[in-house]
């Protein structure tokens, strides 16, 4: 059994401040850490009314800040939203503070809205998905490499070893692809 807590951070106009609900997840993390619990999740999505969390891996890092050994899983990073080499300094840099304790779930996203606000497009989210898993094997080696026709050094490598990417999704679809191109699967916690 897992002991997992999930954390998305939204906050309604009619309930909490949203620097209440960071600290108090924070105090929550760090409550959890101390009693054993196995994973805290941290969901992503963006121009939400409510404020849903737009950084999971920034909040990752100041939860392990205050944590020593929970795992920190991203459930899930929207990754074609991403920049693939920003993505991959990123989690590099959330895999060292957290001293190995990253699993960089990922997901396709489903919001037209959020791929409009990002510049994307919808339909080309598994492609890209595709593309993001093979980057960042790529850029986590350490090593200089071509990408698209432009060379890639990605620093810092992370320590002290690379994160698990994990292909979030609900469908057999995702599970197949999720076979192919990432380290595990993570279907939602329903």
């Amino acid at each position: 059994m897992e002991l997992t807590l999930t954390y998305d951070l939204r906050a309604p106009v009619f309930g909490a401040p949203r620097s209440e609900l960071y600290a108090a997840a924070l105090k929550q993390v760090e409550w959890a850490d101390g009693l054993g619990f196995d994973v805290v999740g941290l969901g992503e999505h963006h121009s939400a009314s409510d404020g849903y969390n737009p950084s999971p891996l920034l909040v990752a890092c100041a939860m392990a800040a205050r944590t020593g050994s929970i795992k920190l899983r991203t459930s899930v990073l929207l990754a074609p939203l991403y920049d693939p080499a920003k993505l991959a300094e990123d989690a590099a840099v959330t895999q060292i503070l957290s001293n190995g304790r990253l699993l960089l779930g990922i997901g396709a996203g489903y919001r037209p809205s959020e791929f409009e606000t990002f510049g994307r497009k919808l339909q080309d989210r598994w492609r890209v998905m595709g593309e993001i898993c093979e980057f960042l094997r790529l850029a986590w080696v350490g090593e200089e490499f071509e990408w698209q026709g432009r060379r890639c050094l990605i620093t810092p490598v992370p320590e002290p070893f690379a994160p698990p990417i994990l292909l979030g999704g609900s469908s057999a679809a995702a599970a197949r692809r999720a076979a192919h191109i990432a380290d595990g699967w993570f279907p939602p916690l329903d």
